[in-house]
């Protein structure tokens, strides 16, 4: 298929909607020749706008509940669906990333999003771990991931999702049938204890700076996180 010939279409099909209506349909009528005379389907013109962005997680096969929780979080507030991918680069071990998949702009815009909230993450869970004084590495590990389960919770409310119209899903979910049909797996999720009662004060603080996350505005005119 014929990149160029289905941009042309595209944009065809846009001069199609003018308020001019013998624009519109001289517009209409080349598309629907061009269309018929190069194959090319709505389905075509429709998968033509979906596209991808993976970013690296981390050195990890599972990543932690949280991580997965934050790249939903993103992926819903630009309309996009979310595969998480593990692959094992040989000496290097296992490396997890999570790849967006949306219509034009928004997979590349998830992509961002999730890389400045992950820092932000990991940043507050260090500076928390360094408060924990006189605990058993466990105890840690297990107040930590409640601090951080608290924070994405926290700033997911602040999170306005993007629903996509029904033939922008159709042709994310062809896409992804198409190029990822045969690859993909199913994820579980790691094994985390859960918050005790003593625990409390890292759930608190975890709440505290997901309120504070920050996501600046304003990239190639997208709002959708509105986390400032």
């Amino acid at each position: 298929m014929n990149q160029e010939h289905v941009e042309k279409i595209k944009k065809l099909l846009a001069l199609s909607q003018s308020s001019n209506v013998h624009e519109a349909a001289l517009a209409l009528q080349r598309a629907q020749e061009l269309m018929q005379k190069h194959g090319v389907t709505m389905t075509h013109v429709r998968l033509s706008d979906v596209k991808e962005a993976k970013t690296r997680i981390g050195k990890v096969k599972n990543p932690a509940i949280h991580i997965k929780w934050l790249a939903r979080m993103v992926a819903d507030a630009f309309g996009c669906r979310l595969l998480l991918v593990t692959e094992y680069v040989g000496f290097y071990g296992w490396f997890s990333s999570a790849q967006f998949i949306g219509i034009d702009s928004a997979a590349e815009l998830s992509s961002y999003a999730f890389d400045v909230l992950h820092r932000q993450l990991e940043r507050d869970r260090k500076q928390h771990l360094a408060t924990l004084k006189r605990c058993k590495r466990a105890t840690k590990v297990r107040r930590a991931d409640a601090f951080c389960r608290a924070w994405v919770n926290t700033a997911a409310r602040k999170v306005v999702a993007l629903v996509p119209k029904p033939e922008q899903q159709d042709a994310i979910a062809k896409w992804i049938e198409i190029n990822h049909g045969d690859s993909l797996q199913k994820s579980t999720n790691r094994n985390h204890k859960k918050a005790r009662k003593d625990d409390v004060g890292s759930l608190f603080a975890g709440m505290q700076a997901g309120d504070q996350a920050q996501l600046h505005a304003g990239m190639n005119g997208e709002d959708r996180l509105r986390l400032q």
